[in-house]
């Protein structure tokens, strides 16, 4: 449903809700977190952006793969030091991620 408010009618608050209640419902639903994120940082919400990915952390440590939105919420927030771990350790747990890459390439500009 998130998705379809986000990229239908670029709606970010009920795409926002929709994602938010998935996550209550399924609080293992990685990708619910990973557009959580999303969206909090499209709507220059980043210090809620980095809270979306710290709980993906603890209820998916293996499986959440939301590092390259944390780390942009970091650099956005001048967290240099904190979005060069974060992003290097989503790139080196997921290597074929692209968004690792482009965010890796912005903290090096």
């Amino acid at each position: 449903m998130g998705l379809t408010y986000f990229k239908g009618f670029y709606d970010t608050s009920t795409a926002e809700q929709c994602f938010r209640m998935c996550v209550i419902n399924d609080p293992k639903h990685h990708y619910a977190y990973k557009n959580l994120a999303f969206v909090k940082n499209l709507s220059n919400k980043y210090d809620e952006a980095i809270g979306v990915c710290s709980m993906a952390k603890e209820f998916n440590p293996n499986t959440h793969d939301t590092y390259s939105l944390w780390a942009f919420a970091l650099l956005k927030r001048g967290r240099f030091v904190e979005a060069i771990r974060k992003i290097r350790k989503g790139a080196e747990k997921n290597p074929e991620n692209v968004d690792n890459w482009i965010v890796w390439a912005h903290l090096l500009r």
